[in-house]
């Protein structure tokens, strides 16, 4: 499985996408929803996406529902933020995330970077 990881720290997409990478599986890391909208373009091999909710210039939000109306495949995705509780359902504005099956607090641990994966790829 190939895995889109977006995150405007650089430091913790290299962390996620090296958890992904022992997991065995391979990691994209770009800083940006612009970035990671490119990607999603030119490579239909990834169909999920772990992004950061809070970003500047684009949000994970807006990432995922410009890649709703613009790809034209299914993508889901995995919702990371610093702020709130770790399940997507504690989410207040969870109707706006359509495709994020999961959400997860800042800093994300291997073993919820596992559990997610392994949730993603058993739905």
């Amino acid at each position: 499985m190939k895995v889109l990881i977006v995150d405007d720290e650089k430091y913790i997409g290299e962390e996620l996408g090296e958890a992904v990478q022992l997991l065995g599986h391979d990691a994209i890391v770009v800083l940006s929803a612009d970035e990671a909208l490119s990607i999603l373009r030119s490579d239909d091999s990834i169909n999920l996406v772990i992004t950061d909710l809070k970003m500047p210039h684009k949000s994970g939000q807006e990432l995922i529902s410009e890649t709703n109306n613009t790809i034209n495949r299914d993508v889901n995705f995995i919702v990371m933020s610093g702020h709130g509780g770790g399940n997507i359902d504690d989410y207040e504005d969870y109707d706006l995330l359509p495709n994020a099956f999961a959400f997860v607090q800042k800093p994300v641990s291997f073993k919820v970077v596992d559990k997610v994966l392994k949730q993603h790829q058993n739905s």
